[in-house]
């Protein structure tokens, strides 16, 4: 969509689902003529219990014995168990009543396809059973009481009841609840671990130990992690819940933390980081403008947690709870910088003259080890092998530090002599610690595939800082032609190795697990593979049928793992077809020097199996050109068509060849801190999108668990083939 419709143009609301009238009301509810839900958990009903006023509820002589008005809450009848997977389910309805069925298996936990009756929120007498009555998709936060909005008595009335005609102030229901809050501590957790696991369950759970002030969690947190996690959720229950796609779910869930966060429900500076990192997942809709509106939420959960002294975590007393509240969101904060800077070509929010990395203990295993025993999701020995994980994560950020630093600087600067070659020792070292520390964990015994999905997520962003080192200093060295064949080495290898890690999880049926950040890692092999296998001579192609299988088949493992992206996130088609105009223009610049692919200047990537592939060299112009392009499209979020003049003879660095640093993100203002305008509202609607294709075998929408472990060794087989020459 053009950028002049996208501002004109305003998005449809969410659409609202059709609900029958409740049967029975209570006295205040039934004089304001508002919806009541009485009937569904007894008296206090929600409009009460916000009102702080009692609820007098006055049966009619006809329905009187058949009406349930003092049915116990919702943990009465529901609890998970931590020492096993079946959950104490809410009573189930007959076939009849339930329709046609899609059971989908998470652990054991079997949630019906939904039916239009079993959507609504009241149910007549006349049409109703327990089963409708007490298992709706939704209830109101005030009944599960773990939930709070700590700035409810500060909000204007307006604003409380706009909230909740916009489903705001309700949550799934605790059966479908708790498959989203296992899926968040499942695939998201391990990455991203800003709340501490064990303090999460037994507050879930209502333990004994819990207590009335440490056991509750913000409902604008607690929206925005089911945000972030819900594109795992199995789609029997998106669509139990309203959402025909993840996609459209994703847009759903987003506006309601985010209209939580815009009228100011929560008012801890903490909870505000929090719920904004989860937040700095969404990415742009197909409606938007591209403007990269990750960064305003990323620059907004910085600034919320030095207001809350995160940074400073340092001065509370180790081991304390607000010392390892403020060093989980800190480095968390980090970590978001870090990915989401190496994706999308931008600068640093946390620079190193602001916090010296090398004075402060990063986050590490020691800090999850409450967690291991725990975990209602993994056993203790896979949530120390995570843990471990987790660690070599946040030593490759500390290594991307400065490979952002020189790549996309804040200021057009000239790096220090010599500081390339520092970053690539820096980068080969910490892969040589990487392979050690994996072998350490289990060595020789199979791996849970968690581990497995978390190692190659890992893998993903190694070789992405590999193929930035390596696109820098082609730039870089770009006037001299022996410096430009030298720098290409390393981005070539790394992209083949890209490509192979990516086979690796789409054999293992984990492609649909990955995070958003994967796009990006994706993209720029994509193209390349594109354009080597379209531009190849037709004498090459004839002479060399192995290799070009070869290519062609890492070719399709590329675009099914981004039509996979596409039926998960926002965006990705547009990234597509950003990536096919790129593609379209660069076949008419001479890319690869196809002369070269032969005698002695042939240049051969070993990939996994023992297979070889040939990659032609660059030619100076055409690259520079590519580079460009790519900038534009991820740096500026803008079609290349849009970016105009590109010079093919570079600058000085990165930042001058691609232009970009005219994008660089000011500081947040406070307006921005309180009312995002960069971040548009989405339509849930817009986000719907047809079934996968039935023939995508390796990336599928199966939902459910892992698949079988796979052999550990197999993990990092392809790390000793594809290190650093």
């Amino acid at each position: 969509m053009s950028e002049s419709n996208a501002t004109t143009t305003k998005p449809p609301k969410e659409p609202k689902r059709p609900r029958k009238r409740a049967s029975h009301a209570c006295v205040k509810c039934r004089n304001r003529k508002v919806r009541c839900d009485v009937t569904i958990f007894g008296p206090p009903c929600a409009n009460c219990q916000l009102d702080a006023v009692e609820c007098e509820v006055i049966s009619s002589r006809r329905s009187k014995k058949n009406r349930h008005m003092s049915m116990p809450g919702v943990y009465n009848f529901y609890r998970p168990s931590r020492h096993g997977t079946q959950l104490e389910a809410l009573p189930e309805a007959s076939p009849e009543e339930r329709g046609p069925a899609s059971p989908t298996s998470l652990d054991t936990v079997t949630v019906p396809d939904p039916s239009p009756e079993r959507l609504d929120y009241d149910t007549d007498d006349s049409e109703s059973t327990p089963e409708q009555e007490f298992d709706p998709p939704y209830v109101s936060y005030v009944r599960l009481g773990f939930l709070t909005v700590t700035n409810l008595p500060a909000m204007l009335p307006e604003d409380i009841r706009f909230l909740d005609g916009q489903n705001c102030l309700q949550v799934p229901s605790p059966k479908s609840l708790d498959v989203f809050v296992r899926q968040y501590f499942r695939y998201l957790h391990p990455i991203l671990p800003i709340i501490d696991e064990g303090a999460f369950w037994d507050m879930y759970e209502r333990r004994s130990n819990a207590t009335k002030r440490d056991g509750t969690i913000s409902l604008l947190l607690f929206q925005a992690m089911l945000f972030a996690c819900c594109n795992f959720v199995p789609r029997a229950v998106l669509r139990r819940l309203g959402f025909n796609t993840k996609r459209s779910a994703r847009a759903g869930l987003y506006r309601r933390a985010k209209l939580l966060f815009d009228l100011g429900a929560e008012s801890s500076s903490l909870d505000k980081a929090r719920a904004a990192l989860f937040l700095a997942s969404w990415s742009f809709s197909s409606y938007e403008v591209p403007r990269t509106p990750v960064t305003p939420w990323l620059a907004i959960a910085i600034q919320h947690a030095r207001d809350a002294d995160a940074h400073l975590y340092d001065a509370y007393e180790e081991g304390t709870e607000a010392h390892t509240t403020r060093k989980r969101l800190w480095w968390g904060c980090i970590l978001r910088d870090r990915l989401l800077g190496l994706g999308m070509r931008r600068p640093l929010h946390i620079h190193p003259a602001d916090f010296d990395l090398a004075r402060h203990e990063p986050l590490g295993p020691g800090d999850l080890k409450g967690e291991a025993d725990k975990s209602m999701v993994y056993d203790a020995p896979t949530k120390e092998r995570l843990a471990q994980v987790l660690g070599l994560l946040v030593r490759l950020c500390l290594v991307l530090t400065d490979v952002l630093d020189m790549a996309f600087p804040l200021q057009d600067v000239v790096p220090a002599v010599g500081r390339p070659e520092k970053i690539r020792q820096d980068l080969h070292r910490w892969y040589c610690d990487a392979v050690r520390r994996i072998r350490d964990i289990s060595p020789g015994k199979p791996v849970h595939d968690a581990v497995f999905l978390n190692i190659s997520l890992v893998r993903l962003y190694y070789y992405a800082a590999r193929i930035t080192l390596g696109h820098y200093e082609i730039l870089d060295t770009a006037k001299t032609e022996a410096g430009f064949r030298t720098s290409q080495d390393d981005l070539q290898d790394a992209v083949m190795a890209t490509t192979s890690c990516l086979e690796s999880l789409g054999r293992a049926r984990l492609v649909k697990r990955l995070p958003v950040t994967a796009v990006s890692c994706t993209a720029l092999p994509l193209l390349f593979l594109a354009l080597n296998a379209e531009t190849s001579p037709a004498g090459i192609r004839q002479a060399g049928s192995t290799r070009a299988a070869i290519v062609q088949r890492r070719l399709t493992v590329l675009r099914e793992a981004m039509e996979t992206y596409q039926f998960q996130y926002e965006g990705v088609e547009w990234i597509r077809n950003a990536i096919s105009q790129v593609e379209a223009q660069a076949r008419h610049e001479s890319v690869f020097d196809w002369d070269l692919i032969e005698g002695d200047h042939q240049r051969r990537v070993t990939l996994r199996h023992g297979e070889d592939s040939s990659m032609p060299p660059f030619r100076q112009g055409g690259y520079l050109f590519l580079a460009s392009s790519l900038d534009v499209v991820f740096g500026k979020g803008r079609l290349p068509e849009d970016q105009g003049p590109i010079s093919k003879h570079g600058g000085d660095n990165i930042a001058s060849a691609a232009g970009v640093a005219d994008h660089v993100v000011e500081h947040v203002d406070n307006d921005m801190l309180e009312l995002p305008e960069l971040m548009a509202t989405p339509d849930p609607a817009a986000m719907d999108m047809s079934p996968l294709p039935e023939d995508m075998i390796l990336f599928d929408e199966e939902d459910g668990q892992f698949p079988p472990s796979l052999d550990w060794l197999s993990v990092f087989g392809s790390w000793e083939e594809l290190g650093h020459s």
